[in-house]
């Protein structure tokens, strides 16, 4: 795949990546389509309380004024840790959901929130699932 394909992929609307194996076994970027992702609503108090005792190690904050869920991981080495967000920045674009992050050697800091509401919204709480399933560090406390 060329570098002007790579990045009309990538920067895409209409098309989320994903990692699909060849016949010879090695990966490559493919691209799928993806529905129209209806706006986001802020989750209620009610509901945020419930969706937020599913999430473990998940911190609510007020971050500047903005409510955010925050997590740390500790990773063994930086490959995994990069390998790490790696894995959540396919995800992240498939859903057309970013966290902010922040990244030294093996530690990972990620903070969630949905800017278009102001506030929590289940997509942050479906790519918090998300990675919670795909992490195998060490957690620690925000």
């Amino acid at each position: 795949m060329s570098i002007t394909t790579l990045h009309s992929t990538l920067t895409s609307r209409t098309y989320a990546p994903s990692i699909a194996t060849t016949r010879t076994g090695s990966s490559s970027l493919s691209t799928l389509s993806t529905a129209t992702v209806p706006p986001p609503v802020k989750l209620t108090e009610a509901e945020r309380q419930t969706e937020l005792s599913g999430l473990k190690g998940w911190n609510l904050m007020n971050d500047n004024g903005r409510e955010v869920i925050k997590k740390s991981f500790r990773f063994e080495d930086f490959i995994e840790a990069f390998g790490f967000m790696s894995q959540v920045a396919l995800m992240a674009e498939k859903m057309d959901h970013h966290p902010e992050w922040f990244n030294v050697y093996n530690k990972v800091e990620i903070a969630l929130t949905t800017h278009d509401c102001a506030g929590l919204s289940m997509r942050d709480i479906k790519l918090a699932k998300f990675i919670d399933q795909i992490s195998k560090a060490k957690v620690e406390s925000v």
